[in-house]
């Protein structure tokens, strides 16, 4: 657990996120729309050129990622933060 607490963060470079209490149908949209983009020929070939990775992390992935992150016990969190002080 506290590995995954660790690199979480590196999960999220360039994130799109949306507040609680969005219609689902909001969010199931501006997903496909996001999925669409980054599978488009001509904005993959852009982001070469400039030399971007593409890493996507689908949103669903990444909400069941977070929800298991807050679900971390709390002496876990205080037990990695301890670690971390003491590089």
């Amino acid at each position: 657990m506290m590995i995954d607490l660790l690199l979480a963060s590196q999960l999220w470079g360039r994130s799109f996120m949306m507040p609680p209490g969005v219609p689902a149908d909001r969010v199931k949209a501006a997903r496909e729309a996001l999925y669409k983009m980054t599978a488009d020929r001509d904005f993959l070939e852009e982001t070469g050129k400039l030399k971007l990775d593409i890493d996507l992390v689908r949103g669903e992935e990444m909400q069941e990622i977070l929800k298991g992150l807050y679900a971390t016990p709390r002496e876990v969190i205080e037990a990695t933060l301890k670690a971390v002080e003491q590089r």
